[in-house]
């Protein structure tokens, strides 16, 4: 391929693949149905049932994430206690900066344009022009980030702010709901003002951002559209039903605007790493049973972290939430409150006596062994005593049972080696949960303690599967061609080669070139130029 091709990069973020597909064949989605129709579509597995947020790295690297480091939004720091917010910058080169350092084609270095995705803040490179933290799901208040500089303000004096507050629940509230739909619409369209107007003021070759609307709306409206499969009675959710396909029409929609706007001949990718399920587990019952089975051995924290924590939870019972957010806004340092809950979950436990503690999210679970050397008061041993631990927590954690049905409350727990191996392996946990699919856990009990209870705090009703999906379209991809097997780290590789560039010896997934017309020739690897595999 001898010349270099533009591409626009779409995340249809976490749209259940199920519902994509039935939506799209009842012609609910035309700009996704032509782009299919027109040219090539994949599954996409990846690692989401155990490590959901792990998956926009995974895609725009081309690694696992013991490849790139990347495991929740949220995370234990590597050598530390310390559990804060972490920024979405993976550990290696996303591929528009492997484009852009040595990997384009005849020396050229296509430019990048992106709107909110992970992994563009922090370049100083000016072939990069990215704004993020204006629509940024997950990102606080503070993370905004530009290049140029003033990119985020001129957005929103030009455009408006995003909306706050949309990973709220608010199901069984029909009127926080219907306001929320609205809203996601709103947004989803707004975005695609935004990156309209960011195409026209910038150059670019690869250009992209993610639709977290849909994301949004899976959490918000997944048990609308698919009643049948949740365990617990669905509430009436009246005029709600579409909810889901109307938030998808409206991301279609502005998929379809931006290509429109593109200079012709520009390819497309639209991909979601991972869909919707019904979700079965709270935040607290792991750690619970963890400090129950003796693992975990609590401290009381300091008097000053104690009092803040005080003050914030009658401040949450007593206040109006949106008249405390709205002082949480203008009058609390956000940073501030991060430190907080960094030092409240710090100084809640005794390290020197506990051999492993939980981190618990929705829809997952994880452990951490306290290791020596490896944490700062580790005490199990690396070899036979961790892997004794391991295999000794594991089997704990299988014998605890649903109260109400005697059901499995965990369906597996397995070390972090059987799903993901890499240089950055020491960074994720070391013990996955995946939690029943089949009883909702509110209680579980165990025969060595009896009946342990999660909280309800913040109990979302949907969470991730691993159903994705990618779509390819555009002059050098195959019509009508589709992949039997395809998984998140096979995206980066792809679009390397579609555009002409070198895969990385780093990246472990494989280029799709059943989805490619011969056109785009063999592969080329960073470690031998030509690979030996020929172009199907």
């Amino acid at each position: 391929m001898s010349d270099p091709t533009r591409l626009l990069l779409f995340g249809f973020d976490a749209a259940a693949g199920d519902l994509i597909r039935r939506w799209v064949e009842e012609g609910e989605l035309p700009v996704l149905e032509r782009l299919i129709r027109d040219g090539a579509a994949a599954p996409l597995g990846s690692t989401a049932g155990f490590l959901p947020e792990s998956i926009w790295a995974s895609l725009t690297t081309g690694c696992q994430p013991a490849g790139h480091g990347i495991y929740n939004w949220r995370e234990t720091r590597l050598g530390t206690y310390v559990r804060g917010r972490r920024p979405i910058s993976p550990a290696v080169p996303t591929f528009w900066e492997v484009l852009r350092n040595g990997g384009a084609p005849l020396g050229e270095a296509p430019r990048a344009l992106l709107l909110d995705v992970h992994g563009a803040a922090g370049t100083t490179d000016p072939g990069i022009t990215f704004v993020t933290g204006w629509g940024l799901r997950g990102a606080a208040p503070h993370e905004k980030d530009a290049l140029p500089p003033g990119e985020v303000e001129r957005v929103v004096d030009s455009h408006g702010a995003y909306a706050a507050n949309l990973n709220r629940e608010v199901g069984g509230r029909p009127l926080l709901e219907r306001a929320r739909l609205r809203t996601l619409e709103r947004m989803a369209t707004r975005r695609a003002d935004v990156l309209a107007d960011l195409m026209e003021r910038h150059p670019w070759d690869v250009c992209g951002t993610i639709f977290f609307e849909s994301h949004y709306a899976g959490h918000a409206f997944h048990q609308y559209a698919k009643r049948d499969a949740y365990l617990e009675p669905v509430p009436r959710g009246r005029g709600l039903d579409d909810a889901m396909l109307r938030v998808y029409r409206a991301v279609d929609a502005s998929i379809g605007r931006l290509i429109d706007i593109a200079p012709p001949g520009t390819h497309v990718a639209v991909v979601s790493g991972m869909g919707m399920r019904p979700n079965t587990n709270g935040l607290t019952l792991l750690p619970r049973a963890l400090e129950a089975l003796g693992y975990t051995v609590p401290a009381t924290a300091s008097p000053a972290a104690r009092r803040r924590e005080r003050m914030r939870r009658v401040a949450l019972a007593a206040v109006p939430r949106p008249l405390a957010r709205a002082v949480r806004r203008r009058v609390l340092d956000p940073e501030a409150l991060d430190r907080h809950a960094e030092q409240l979950w710090t100084e809640s436990t005794d390290w020197s006596r506990t051999r492993a503690w939980a981190e618990a999210e929705q829809g997952s679970g994880w452990i951490r062994l306290n290791v020596e050397g490896r944490e700062p008061a580790g005490i199990v041993r690396r070899g036979r005593e961790y892997d004794d631990l391991c295999a000794e927590i594991a089997a704990d954690l299988l014998e605890l049972r649903e109260v109400r049905s005697g059901l499995p409350a965990i369906d597996e727990v397995i070390h972090r080696s059987e799903l993901t191996s890499g240089p950055h392996e020491e960074a994720l946990p070391d013990l996955l949960i995946k939690w029943s699919s089949d009883a909702v856990v509110r209680r579980a009990h165990h025969p060595r303690i009896g009946i342990v209870e999660d909280s309800g705090e913040d109990w979302q009703v949907s969470e991730h599967d691993d159903d994705g999906w990618l779509v390819l379209n555009g002059p050098l991809v195959r019509t009508g061609a589709r992949a039997a097997e395809a998984y998140v780290e096979d995206l980066t590789p792809t679009l390397l080669h579609l555009m002409g560039g070198v895969v990385p010896d780093h990246v472990d997934g494989r280029v799709l070139t059943e989805l490619l017309e011969p056109d785009t020739g063999r592969v080329r690897y960073a470690s031998d130029g030509i690979s030996d595999e020929a172009a199907v």
